[in-house]
């Protein structure tokens, strides 16, 4: 209860946005508000791009469920590339 709130503010942003870039660290695979937050973008029909901090991190099963779209390198290059997969154009110029 005390969450709706939160979660209602985070589903108007959401559904602001053309998509979500999520950003998986250590701990993305156990954490409640990341699996709600693509759960929301993905029934808001959003693209997803999801970059790994570090190879060591494991994304959560969700992201290849719902179709996202992977940087492969946590620059500003591999995250460039993933955004004009998921778009299929360059979105950034």
């Amino acid at each position: 209860p005390a969450a709706e709130p939160i979660k209602q503010a985070l589903a108007k942003r959401i559904g602001a946005a053309s998509g979500l870039l999520c950003v998986i660290g250590a701990n993305s695979t156990s954490d409640g508000w990341m699996e709600w937050e693509l759960k929301k973008a993905d029934a808001l029909g959003k693209r997803v791009i999801a970059v790994r901090i570090n190879r060591d991190c494991s994304p959560p099963e969700l992201l290849s469920d719902i179709g996202a779209t992977a940087a492969m390198s946590f620059t500003f290059e591999g995250i460039r590339r993933a955004i004009d997969e998921a778009y299929g154009d360059s979105t950034l110029d």
